[in-house]
């Protein structure tokens, strides 16, 4: 089954399959906090030059999916719909979970990303605020526009722990 397996899919077929992007022939590793697109994807195979991770389409899904490498091949057979012959059954509870699992997480970040946007743009807004309030400043006002900016930037200072809070959660992905 191996060898039938490795003449039809590409490690392309896969990162699509499962929903992992690509940009050329990088990726993000899924099997370690991955900042930046540190895996390779070649014909049948990858390569990751942060975590050293590799192997062929197989144990790509076999990885991915925490399987046996019997099991890997059941599941690229299953997906693929390629109809090669097999005895083995599949975990499928299992297998739904993982995938889960991974939807959650990547909801989870995305949601974290847009509020980190979210906060960054509030934070723009207030600097422009104090920024049209000292530009109204005169001797009658000053106490008065001092205190406005002042609470303003403290609003601020907040935004700026929780974007290094959210900065912090996101990074160690």
């Amino acid at each position: 089954m191996k060898e039938e397996i490795l003449k039809v899919i590409t490690m392309k077929d896969v990162l699509e399959k499962y929903n992992i992007s690509y940009k050329r022939s990088m990726f993000h590793c899924p099997f370690h906090k991955d900042k930046n697109a540190s895996a390779k994807m070649y014909d049948i195979s990858f390569y990751c030059f942060s975590c050293n991770k590799t192997g062929d389409v197989i144990q790509f899904v076999q990885y991915l999916f925490n399987l046996s490498f019997k099991e890997a091949m059941q599941k690229i057979n299953e997906d693929f719909n390629l109809g090669l012959e097999s005895n083995m059954k599949i975990d499928y509870k299992k297998i739904r979970q993982i995938e889960k699992d991974r939807k959650q997480k990547e909801l989870k970040k995305k949601k974290m990303q847009n509020s980190f946007i979210e906060l960054c743009k509030k934070k723009q807004r207030y600097y422009e605020i104090i920024k049209s309030l000292e530009k109204k400043v005169n001797y009658k006002n000053w106490e008065n526009i001092v205190k406005k900016s002042s609470d303003i930037q403290m609003k601020c200072e907040l935004i700026d722990l929780k974007l290094d809070e959210i900065d912090n959660i996101l990074s160690s992905r």
